[in-house]
């Protein structure tokens, strides 16, 4: 059966067999946020798909299908300063990774940022670098992108922004660059 959390969207697998023994409805914790779950017995939701929508297809061949791409010439790595990302808690926790492109994609294999969890999409953020104007924009991942556990598609990033994917804590880091 699964079951979704009402305030995060996450969906779970639970063992009908091993929770509605003796209750015909459960209460549960989402892992993931922390609110509680309830599922009663036979009564599983329905995920529709939603719906198809027309695109054109980016002209840059990199693209992934339904992404939004920022104008080249609007991205710009700051001067004198230095960008990076450290991973406070999750499976890569005290790595630090640091930012050299104004377009960063985080996820799993193949990715600018590469974070050993489970619960990260293939492709599942990115940071955008407009100078010294920051940007986390989710990349329709499945479990979502969280700043101060609120969902969110894209937002503002500023120095020390703490920010959720899956179940790793990130935190996004500008510090001044004595060597350029």
């Amino acid at each position: 059966m699964i079951v979704e959390c009402p305030k995060c969207s996450k969906k779970y697998k639970i063992d009908e067999e091993k929770y509605f023994k003796e209750k015909d409805e459960v209460s549960l914790k989402c892992p993931s946020c922390g609110e509680i779950i309830k599922a009663k017995k036979g009564e599983e939701k329905k995920f529709a798909s939603p719906p198809t929508q027309k695109f054109k297809m980016p002209d840059n061949l990199n693209a992934q299908k339904g992404e939004d791409i920022p104008d080249a010439e609007l991205l710009a790595m700051p001067n004198n300063l230095r960008i990076s990302v450290a991973v406070l808690s999750g499976n890569d926790a005290g790595a630090v990774f640091q930012i050299r492109e104004p377009l960063t994609v985080i996820g799993r294999a193949g990715c600018d940022i590469v974070l050993n969890d489970p619960e990260i999409s293939r492709r599942h953020a990115r940071i955008e670098i407009r100078d010294t104007s920051y940007t986390l924009r989710d990349l329709k991942s499945t479990n979502g992108t969280y700043i101060n556990e609120q969902h969110i598609q894209a937002a503002p990033l500023e120095n020390r922004t703490e920010f959720r994917i899956g179940s790793t804590i990130l935190m996004f880091l500008t510090t001044k660059d004595e060597f350029s």
